[in-house]
């Protein structure tokens, strides 16, 4: 009998050893890009931690569009489940959960003062005339461009 013929049992057997082989290489190469890839995940990626009580907007789709997505609230977190999902109170008899990356963190604004604290303690009572009115004082600025054309100038083509 020839060497170079192979059985059909011998043939499957060193074509499962090869696939094995070959499964083994692709899994390593994956396990490779997978590091890769969390690291470079990772270099920029923050943990967001939310706290029970602290106000949030939620990222939702347009009554529009539902492909289109828009910051909607401020909404109330009630509850943390596990590492990523919080609860959110989006009625108030409405309670649902929500993965932190569609949550963002809502700052209240504070109110604008002019100024400085102590340029706010000279800021006078607002004067009054004999009527009772207020007197406010207003400023406008008028602007004028010179772009070199005059009533009689005509325009050429």
């Amino acid at each position: 009998m020839n060497p170079e013929v192979k059985t059909a049992y011998q043939y499957v057997l060193d074509l499962r050893e090869r696939i094995e082989e070959t499964c083994q290489l692709a899994q390593e190469e994956i396990a490779k890009v997978h590091k890769r890839n969390q690291t470079y995940y990772n270099w920029r990626a923050r943990e967001i931690r939310l706290n029970i009580g602290d106000s949030v907007l939620l990222l939702l789709p347009t009554e529009n569009n539902k492909l289109t997505l828009a910051w909607r609230g401020p909404y109330e977190v009630v509850e943390r489940v596990g590492e990523v999902e919080y609860r959110i109170r989006v009625t108030p008899d409405k309670i649902k959960s929500y993965h932190v990356n569609m949550l963002k963190k809502y700052h209240q604004r504070k109110e604008q003062r002019s100024g400085n604290d102590d340029e706010s303690e000279n800021i006078k009572e607002p004067e009054v005339n004999n009527d009772g009115h207020r007197i406010e004082q207003l400023a406008a600025i008028a602007c004028a461009i010179d772009d070199g054309i005059t009533e009689n100038s005509e325009f050429e083509d």
